[in-house]
């Protein structure tokens, strides 16, 4: 098992008049999460709700099969 080391940084996004905070996640000499950002209270909490359920109707909808294909792309670029 490759070594990890797992870093979390907080920093101020002053411009955008937002918080964001970064990621790293060193694997094997390389970040893998490099350029991960979150950014916080961007969005209004009527809107992340609105979002939310959107993402829990389309699970529920892909769980089901009543999602069209190609619902991803494989890492190749080739459709599923």
């Amino acid at each position: 098992m490759p070594k990890r080391k797992r870093v979390k940084t907080s920093t101020s996004a002053a411009a955008a008049g937002s918080r964001a905070t970064t990621f790293s996640l060193i694997d094997g000499g390389v970040d893998v999460l490099e350029g991960l950002v979150m950014h916080e209270e961007v969005i209004d909490e009527e809107f992340e709700d609105e979002l939310i359920s959107f993402v829990q109707t389309q699970c529920e909808r892909g769980r089901n099969g009543e999602l069209r294909k190609p619902t991803y792309l494989r890492a190749s670029g080739a459709r599923s």
